[in-house]
């Protein structure tokens, strides 16, 4: 819901947006991650994140 409204506001106002989304559970098979997993996993999708949004 907030990747879509991020991302349609930007459209309106003409400017760039991105949405990354990270999966920590599925829903389909019952896995998960663990709460080590979940952090560092959370922590390179954050620094992937800026990343990008510096090159913008």
């Amino acid at each position: 819901m907030e990747g879509f409204a991020l991302n349609a506001n930007a459209q309106k106002a003409k400017k760039h947006a991105m949405t990354i989304l990270t999966v920590s559970d599925s829903l389909v098979t019952h896995e998960s991650m663990s709460p080590e997993k979940r952090q560092t996993t959370f922590k390179n999708m954050m620094e992937l994140a800026l990343n990008v949004a510096n090159k913008l």
